[in-house]
């Protein structure tokens, strides 16, 4: 009896053991799985992470690039920096005077929506000009188009229509209706200073506004038949 008592303890020791060491097993087994889980998760949130900070990248330097793009320059732009060196800017060259002797392919291109004026050799770009073309009031606007320089070319003019002039002019459309000329001048040939701090903005009456440099130097250089396109 004694015996079978001492059996059956050994028994149930056993048995609890194995129970014991069950449980262990089960539990590691249970740490290792969330460990794995936990490890999936920060694997997926890395790549998560990578993938929006590369989205995020991607999107800034898209981002910077329109920014750029939209401070792209214009005759305004461009008018203000001239403006800040000089209060007069409207007097002087806005722009520099290539040496046309060079130049295969001559031709103007006026730009109504940046207010810049580029003289090209064919589709190169080789200088720009801050001007102010015609008011978008459906009456004043320069007319877009195709057009060359007419043989029509003078050192001044005065519209008593406007009560306005201008000097150094050169026709491109129409035989002296619509003119490259210099910032407008009153009836006795003298600069109309609130209207020539405008270049840079629509404010003419179709004509193209320059600076009194840029306009002598399109009326010295530029030969009959150039080609002019009004964008």
């Amino acid at each position: 009896m004694h015996l079978n008592r001492i059996f059956n303890n050994k028994v149930l020791l056993v048995l609890i053991i194995i129970i014991v060491l069950l449980a262990a097993a089960l539990i590691v087994k249970n740490t290792v799985i969330e460990s794995h889980k936990a490890d999936k998760g920060n694997s997926k949130e890395s790549i998560g992470t990578s993938s929006d900070d590369s989205k995020s990248n991607n999107s800034s330097q898209i981002g910077s690039s329109k920014d750029n793009n939209s401070r792209e320059e214009t005759g305004k732009i461009k008018a203000d920096k001239l403006r800040k060196a000089n209060p007069d800017f409207w007097k002087e060259p806005t722009g520099d005077y290539p040496d046309l002797a060079k130049v295969s392919d001559l031709n103007i291109l006026v730009d109504t929506e940046k207010q810049l004026t580029y003289i090209r050799d064919g589709e190169k770009n080789l200088t720009s000009f801050v001007v102010s073309t015609g008011l978008f009031d459906g009456e004043s606007e320069t007319p877009k188009g195709e057009y060359s320089v007419e043989t029509e070319r003078g050192d001044s003019f005065f519209a008593a229509e406007f009560q306005e002039g201008a000097n150094y002019w050169v026709s491109f459309k129409d035989h002296g209706i619509y003119l490259f000329h210099s910032v407008p001048t009153d009836s006795s040939g003298n600069y109309i200073k609130k209207e020539a701090v405008k270049l840079g903005e629509p404010a003419s009456h179709g004509c193209v506004r320059m600076s009194v440099a840029d306009s002598k130097w399109i009326f010295d250089n530029i030969p009959t038949g150039t080609p002019v396109k009004v964008i």
